[in-house]
């Protein structure tokens, strides 16, 4: 078939109050092959546009709405019906009237016109009448929300679809909710009251509230196997996550015990929220100097930390295993933490026994508990320093002795060369592993010279830690922590001056004796 001019027009010929029929003519060209129309994908797509702009339908569902019901072919012109049915043209909003037919002592009932754009398989839905909520678009749930004056978060609970009826250019959407949601007094005040612990373990701290008031037939629906935490509004977790101090788009992960009760003011809602306080100084005990001098500082950083955690469960560490250990025991229940150790930029972190381990193990852990923490107050230096590190290694003796004790048999012949390349890959290996699952650290470069292996690395670990704690770490330091104050600017001063002096010091070297005499004879 040649290209030809696609006139569609409304045809009476087999139109009802189910369905439109258009019609179409076009020319076969006497050298086409003959052509036969019987399913719209026959149609081609100069036909499918015409019939776009005569409908006004969407062109995207032309296969849910258009259907070829005949073809005929009549002296070289070809005849093509197309019938649409008339639900596709409707378009009325969503108005939500009162429904007698489903109205009783009980329940109250609402129908509406269904308005949606629709779809083949939403189609297939209303005709088998088993629509879900969830198939209604937001438009229908608000305007049905509003007619009922309930909360729209929770029609999954006080609204059920009874019927869908079909009529020739529409559907009816049937609904009903118990009058129980409908008489229950309005109060959505949702003031938390702390509480004890039903068991007497502080680890999680309980807060009570009394939401929405109810009656006693609204406590049979909320029983149902459809109540939740839905039952409270966005509302009422965001006033709780403020109380708390946690994240509000977290609740789902901290909120635990959730549990509700009957009272005769309102629906008592109970939940129990993370509640312990880890204070790990690990800088108690060790030499001389640490407990005359840099333990102060320790002592200094937890009497910052003590602001604003009266009444949590304080667990203390005194070192690295007990912090890890209390980390694991406590997972899913820690509010917050201060740590006060020393630090170096690359993240390694030390106690006064000069045991030590990397802020990327640290980090590990806190991540497991699956929530943001509340409060973090990193103590140590260059807890939270952004920049290139570079470190270089001489350890290989130290790594031969190792290995050797520990697997004699396995190294008793190997030499000194065969140490140096395991004691790379085995340094190689270690910080990627305690690197990979961190987003804002990165190995930039391994080398090794003669014995001595070279590490570069790009990090920002306060950004990294930003991830585990609700907004931005409270205390972190670019720099060395003296007594709290970090003299990181202290620091950079230092060093330009030095480079400076070396600068100045490199220039006058390059001047030659014979000027330096020349000028002292002139003066």
């Amino acid at each position: 078939m040649g290209s030809q001019q696609w006139q569609w027009e409304e045809s009476q010929w087999k139109s009802n109050n189910d369905q439109i029929v258009y019609h179409c003519r076009v020319r076969t060209n006497r050298d086409d092959l003959p052509w036969q129309a019987t399913r719209i994908y026959d149609i081609p797509s100069d036909g499918h546009q015409a019939l776009v702009r005569k409908t006004g339908l969407s062109p995207y569902r032309i296969y849910d709405w258009a259907r070829v019901t005949e073809h005929r072919e009549n002296n070289g012109y070809q005849d093509i019906y197309v019938s649409i049915e008339r639900i596709w043209f409707n378009r009325s909003e969503w108005e939500w009237k009162k429904d007698s037919q489903y109205s009783n002592r009980k329940k109250q009932g609402y129908r509406s016109r269904f308005s949606d754009e629709l779809t083949g398989s939403l189609l297939q839905k209303l005709r088998g009448n088993y629509l879900r909520l969830a198939d209604l678009s937001t438009i229908a749930k608000e305007n049905l929300a509003v007619a009922v004056d309930l909360p729209q978060h929770e029609i999954d609970a006080w609204c059920q679809i009874e019927k869908v009826e079909r009529k020739p250019d529409h559907f009816i959407i049937h609904v009903s909710i118990l009058n129980a949601w409908l008489k229950a007094p309005r109060r959505d005040d949702w003031e938390w009251v702390a509480e004890s612990s039903p068991t007497g373990d502080n680890s999680l701290k309980y807060y009570t509230c009394k939401g929405r008031a109810v009656s006693s037939q609204l406590m049979i629906a909320l029983n149902s196997p459809r109540s939740s935490r839905k039952q409270v509004s966005a509302d009422g977790w965001r006033k709780l996550a403020e109380k708390t101090g946690l994240d509000v788009n977290e609740v789902e992960r901290w909120g635990q015990d959730f549990s509700y009760t009957a009272s005769p003011d309102g629906l008592k809602v109970r939940v129990g929220v993370p509640n312990v306080w880890i204070c790990a100084d690990l800088l108690q005990g060790g030499n001389l100097w640490n407990r005359g001098v840099v333990n102060w500082g320790g002592t200094f950083g937890q009497a910052i930390s003590y602001l604003g955690t009266w009444g949590k469960k304080e667990i203390h560490c005194w070192d690295i295993k007990d912090l890890i250990d209390t980390l694991i025991k406590y997972k899913g229940r820690i509010w917050g933490m201060v740590l006060y150790a020393h630090g170096m930029p690359i993240g390694q972190i030390s106690e006064s026994s000069e045991d030590s381990f990397n802020q990327a193990t640290l980090i590990t852990c806190v991540k497991k508990q699956d929530f943001k923490l509340a409060k973090l107050y990193l103590m140590q230096c260059y807890s939270g320093y952004q920049g290139n590190v570079s470190i270089l290694w001489n350890e290989l003796d130290k790594f031969i002795e190792t290995r050797k004790s520990k697997e004699p048999e396995k190294h008793k012949y190997m030499n000194r060369s065969e140490f140096l390349g395991e004691y790379k890959k085995a340094t190689i290996y270690y910080y990627q592993e305690i690197f990979k699952r961190l987003t804002d650290v990165e190995i930039t470069d391994i080398s090794i010279n003669g014995e001595i292996l070279s590490i570069k690395v790009r990090v920002n670990w306060k950004n990294e830690w930003s991830h585990y704690v609700v907004d931005q770490p409270n205390i972190t330091y670019q720099g060395v922590n003296v007594l709290g104050v970090d003299i990181w600017p202290l620091q950079v001063f230092c060093n330009y001056i030095s480079e400076l002096f070396t600068t100045v010091q490199d220039k006058c070297k390059q001047i030659p004796w014979s000027s330096w005499l020349n000028f002292t004879n002139k003066n």
